[in-house]
Formats: C-alpha cells, structure tokens, sequence
C-alpha cells in the first residue's frame, strides 16, 4: 500500500511522517503562505514560520541585555559546571523561510478573501485514500483548496530572530550551529 509522507516540524526543524493508506491525518500549520508560483510539475509557494526555541548565549553581560533587545518568553543563566562553562539561555521568537511544492495538483479552486483574513495551512489525509488535501489561507492569496499526491518543504535555512527596538526580524543565521543558535 502506498504511504504518503507528511511534513512534521518540531524544534524549527521539518521532518517527515508516513501516513499509510489505512491512516488518517488532519493538522492545521503554523506556516504563513504569502507568494503562489505555478510551475508546470507542480505548485509552489513560498513561506514564513514564526516559533520559539533556545538561543544559548556564553557572555554573562549579553545574556542580561539580551531580553532588552529581542522578543524572548522565558530563560535561565546556568553556573559554571566541573566540565562546562557557564552560559544562558533564552526562548527566543525566531522566523524562518522557504517554499513548498505541491505535486499533482488536482481540483485547484481559489477565491478572494472576504474582509481581513489570518494566515491558515491545513493538511488532511483521510483513511482508504493515498491524496492530501491542502487548505491555505492567506492575506495575500485569498481562500485556496486543492488535492495533491505529494508535499516537499525547502527550507531556506535562514534564521532570524526578532529586533524589539527596530521591530524586525533581523538575520542570525552565520551564529547557528549543530548544537541550535549558540551566541558568543
């Protein structure tokens, strides 16, 4: 039977699950669609996602100017350990960016927004079926539904973090590591 794989994201990062045919799956995104591009294999859009998750800092001074200067819910400064050195953390609003593409299209209706609309993505499997259905909403789409055979995130790799005083997300991505976003 064929299994249809499902983007999951966790921690900021997009992972996939297998849903089988005899599985049903509904889940609404967090994910704001804001550009559609019609290639002719498949549909694309682009997008932007807003989440929290730590940013380490190793600087005892800048981990205490920190929530001053950026969007933050909740943090900790850790002592120095035998083995470690001492550092903070923060959960930090941080966006990301990229593209979705929509494969085999298949009853693609569109229409315009009717007076102020909030950003929704909503994928569904039902049992018995290997098709996704996608429900996008979008201040600058409208109200669009289509079926597909098949989601691919690209992601763009890009963090950013939010700037309380300039109000923007402002690019962080040359301080990401292995281990998350590590400030020194």
């Amino acid at each position: 039977m064929k299994k249809v794989q499902i983007p999951i994201l966790f921690n900021g990062r997009i992972n996939y699950k297998e849903i089988g045919f005899l599985a049903s799956y509904s889940k609404d995104e967090d994910y704001q669609i804001h550009e559609q591009k019609d290639k002719s294999d498949y549909l694309m859009v682009d997008y932007s996602l807003d989440y929290f998750s730590s940013v380490w800092i190793h600087d005892e001074n800048q981990y205490n100017n920190f929530a001053e200067t950026y969007k933050v819910i909740s943090g900790g400064w850790y002592p120095k350990k035998e083995n470690e050195d001492a550092k903070g953390r923060w959960s930090t609003l941080k966006r990301t960016t990229g593209g979705i593409k929509f494969f085999d299209v298949k009853n693609l209706k569109t229409r315009k927004s009717q007076g102020d609309i909030d950003y929704s993505f909503s994928i569904k499997k039902s049992m018995f079926s290997s098709s996704i259905k996608i429900e996008i909403s979008s201040k600058e789409l409208g109200v669009i539904h289509f079926s597909c055979s098949k989601v691919d995130f690209t992601p763009s790799g890009k963090v950013l973090l939010y700037n309380l005083k300039e109000d923007i997300f402002v690019d962080f991505t040359d301080q990401l590591t292995e281990d998350g976003l590590m400030l020194k």
